[in-house]
């Protein structure tokens, strides 16, 4: 049964919304926690801690939210609770503004993670309602409309949020730019909240998490074709939140940024991965990538490999190397790699969820998805503290390569254990959704000669015989 025009957009606002968070947060909260702490050193820690608890806390909320998905055989109930908490999560991000306490910053982040839960389940519940040829398409689109979020909150982030609180909007509401971007946020999500709980209706969908699958959660996470996903989901991870960290540092400590300017490049860098995801969803419709076997494979590596090249260029505008070179061009250098790394990431990210969920039975994708989501946010989790680290044992040097080194590594993993899905047998589930089990009851004999035209045709035959047998058998009485 194809998604529905309603199901799509609601489905299509929450993911808008999940990144419009992400972003709008992201781009403030480096000179939020600088105002609250006392020196520079706290600060980057105090960072790193936020940026690993969240998606610490999506790590933690996928697998949950798939167990919840399978339980209930719907996604509903799922988003709604994702987004309650991820209001929670903004509330306290927003109340430390007026505590002046950075824990609550690092908490607020840690609860807007565990209410990210519905990224995986939006993908695998797209994927479960539309056709192979279609699903890359319908998966573009979606992140598509992500990095439209990305963009719209930069953008939000760089206009009128700085010096928010000096303003007409600032001086009635008592906000600042530091707890606009959470009360922004809470806006977007109790709307998403409103439209999911009153609009979504998946009566019309394909029944999901159900038994039909042929094998287990388990077993799908150890196939070949998952494991590679759940591998280049990890890698996205790491290296565009390790990006993300090291932005914000290079950018305000040694180029001296300021939020106005800062916000400018991230409207950049979403920029760049809106155009890239767009660019992804109209090359998805051509036969190249809808109907060819290796088109995501090829796409993957043309990816990872401008991706290593791109860490490399924002190694040379590093502070450590080529200190010889203008300011200016140390600064074109490190910002054009960044864009790149943000390009390929936005452009994996459309074929990866596609690529996986042809290795899962339909009614498995949004019980399965969530595990790369999941992968992805423990790739987030690492990357700030493995930088920190290696900022503290090497420099620069050590985290640039060793970065650029682990690319490498998955590229080459990838490109050598790769093997083609089959092609997909499994038909979209009857219109009519069933609550207790997508399994019909085997037929007995009886039913099937009585539905069987066969079979109901020798059924007449053998009462003719019957019949002739009881009128002999009176003639001879």
């Amino acid at each position: 049964m194809p998604l529905s025009k309603t199901n799509i957009a609601v489905v299509f606002l929450v993911g808008f919304v999940n990144y419009l968070e992400w972003a709008i947060v992201m781009t403030s909260i480096y000179p939020y926690i600088l105002s609250m702490s006392s020196n520079t050193s706290s600060s980057a820690a105090y960072l790193s801690l936020a940026q690993s608890l969240f998606p610490l806390g999506q790590a933690i909320s996928q697998p949950v939210a798939s167990l919840l998905v399978k339980k209930l055989r719907q996604i509903k109930i799922v988003l709604i609770g994702s987004i309650i908490i991820a209001i929670g999560g903004n509330v306290t991000y927003m109340a430390a503004d007026r505590a002046h306490s950075v824990a609550l910053i690092i908490l607020g982040r840690a609860l807007a993670g565990l209410g990210a839960g519905s990224g995986g389940v939006a993908y695998g519940f797209i994927g479960a309602n539309t056709s192979r040829e279609s699903r890359t398409k319908f998966m573009s689109y979606y992140r598509v409309t992500c990095m439209a979020g990305v963009m719209s909150s930069t953008i939000a982030s760089a206009t009128f949020l700085p010096h928010f609180g000096k303003n007409v909007i600032g001086k009635a509401t008592g906000l600042d730019e530091y707890s606009a971007p959470a009360a922004l946020t809470i806006l977007f999500l109790c709307v998403s909240l409103v439209l999911v709980t009153l609009v979504l209706n998946e009566n019309n969908c394909s029944p999901i998490g159900g038994s039909d699958a042929g094998t287990s959660v388990k077993g799908l996470l150890k196939s070949r074709g998952v494991l590679l996903g759940l591998m280049l989901y990890l890698l996205n991870g790491f290296v565009t939140t390790w990006v993300g960290f090291v932005l914000p540092l290079i950018a305000y400590n040694h180029f001296h940024f300021i939020l106005h300017k800062y916000g400018w490049l991230m409207v950049g860098v979403s920029a760049t991965a809106t155009i890239s995801s767009l660019s992804m969803a109209q090359v998805s419709k051509s036969s190249c990538m809808a109907n060819n076997r290796n088109g995501d494979w090829r796409a993957l590596v043309i990816s990872y490999t401008v991706m290593i090249i791109a860490i490399v260029i924002s190694y040379l505008g590093g502070p450590s190397v080529l200190k010889s070179l203008p300011v200016a061009a140390k600064e074109g250098l490190f910002i054009s790699g960044a864009l790149m790394v943000f390009l390929t990431y936005s452009v994996a990210g459309v074929v990866l969820p596609s690529l996986m969920t042809k290795y899962v039975p339909k009614s498995m994708m949004p019980v399965i998805m969530p595990y790369g989501i999941a992968a992805m946010s423990a790739g987030k989790v690492v990357a700030p503290l493995l930088s920190k680290a290696e900022l503290v044992i090497q420099g620069w040097d050590l985290l640039f390569m060793g970065s650029a080194v682990l690319t490498l590594v998955g590229l080459l993993l990838f490109a050598f254990l790769y093997r083609a899905p089959q092609p997909e047998e499994t038909p979209l589930l009857p219109e009519k959704r069933h609550t207790e089990s997508v399994e019909e009851p085997l037929l007995s004999s009886v039913e099937q000669g009585l539905m069987n035209p066969r079979g109901k045709r020798l059924e007449e035959v053998s009462g003719y015989f019957d019949r002739n047998k009881k009128e002999k058998h009176n003639q001879d009485d």
